[in-house]
């Protein structure tokens, strides 16, 4: 079985840099491309999707579906981590997104396959709140 090896093309490493200037916000596809566009960089929405794709397996930023748009949303995060490990907050009033890695949320899961037949899926499991700064 062959491993595949990362490459560092210019266009991920503009993506990259896109991504870790805007690591407080959510970002679109659309917003990377227009900017590398104004910036004169000539990266297809194609080649964005397929590094972010990459980026989203190797755990440096995650991807989630923003529920005013339903759209997917990418967010940098700060060191890379193994999706298994850990669950996804995202603050409803200013958007900050957090990993959660909580023995509580580890019994639902177990709980959850246990009692009711039903695995989540960590890589697509995101709770919705209000962080301390928001908390109505």
């Amino acid at each position: 079985m062959k491993v595949r090896k990362s490459y560092n093309t210019k266009q991920k490493k503009l993506i990259i840099s896109y991504l870790q200037e805007n690591k407080d916000r959510h970002v679109t596809v659309e917003m990377i491309a227009d900017y590398l566009n104004n910036k004169g960089e000539s990266v297809g929405q194609t080649t964005i999707y397929r590094n972010l794709d990459k980026l989203v397996k190797d755990g440096i930023v995650l991807k989630f579906i923003e529920p005013e748009d339903m759209r997917s949303h990418y967010q940098y995060l700060e060191k890379s981590y193994d999706n298994s490990d850990y669950y996804h907050l995202i603050c409803v009033g200013c958007g900050q997104g957090v990993r959660l890695n909580c023995n509580h949320i580890n019994e639902l899961t177990i709980h959850m396959q246990e009692k009711h037949g039903f695995n989540l899926d960590r890589d697509r499991t995101i709770l919705y709140g209000y962080c301390e700064e928001c908390r109505p």
